[in-house]
């Protein structure tokens, strides 16, 4: 018995461009198990809300520009069984990151502006520039939901928010 606590699911960590996360191309039909997306991803019905303010996300969009860590996110791999017609239940969900892949879709749709500027305003160069900025990636392949849960609980409860009065 191991004295530390283990992974109930096993995953890679990487970067990927933020073109992978907001290029799109999904079709809704191939993931009947879900009604609920955010750009192409599916969520899991227990996935929360979106709960970020313009400001929180134009916060993040910010970031991108100046170059910071972005974070990651946690999506489940694609599984598309032989023969089926539709992939296997928690196929690309997202576990973690959602409010961060809401903020870059919402911004790439022209949802809010950034320092004045919509999406369509921007350089072809500057959107160039945005779409390979890098983002952490941690990609799991379980299509277990009840240990999806568990990890999903875990990232997302296990830490305390700030209050305003802690701002640096």
């Amino acid at each position: 018995m191991s004295r530390l606590p283990k992974s109930i699911i096993r995953f890679s960590s990487g970067s990927r461009p933020l073109e992978m996360l907001i290029c799109g191309g999904k079709e809704p039909s191939d993931y009947p198990w879900t009604n609920r997306f955010i750009g192409d991803w599916p969520l899991p019905a227990w996935q929360r809300g979106l709960v970020w303010t313009v400001e929180q996300k134009t916060a993040f969009i910010e970031s991108v520009f100046m170059g910071y860590d972005l974070g990651s996110v946690m999506i489940n791999e694609l599984h598309w069984p032989d023969g089926q017609k539709a992939s296997t239940p928690m196929s690309e969900i997202i576990i973690d990151g959602q409010q961060r892949i809401s903020a870059l879709v919402g911004f790439v749709k022209n949802e809010f502006p950034v320092n004045g500027l919509y999406w369509k305003d921007l350089t072809r160069i500057e959107q160039r520039t945005f779409r390979e900025c890098e983002i952490g990636l941690k990609s799991v392949a379980c299509y277990d939901e009840e240990k999806l849960r568990i990890v999903y609980n875990h990232l997302n409860f296990s830490g305390v928010r700030h209050e305003q009065s802690e701002i640096a």
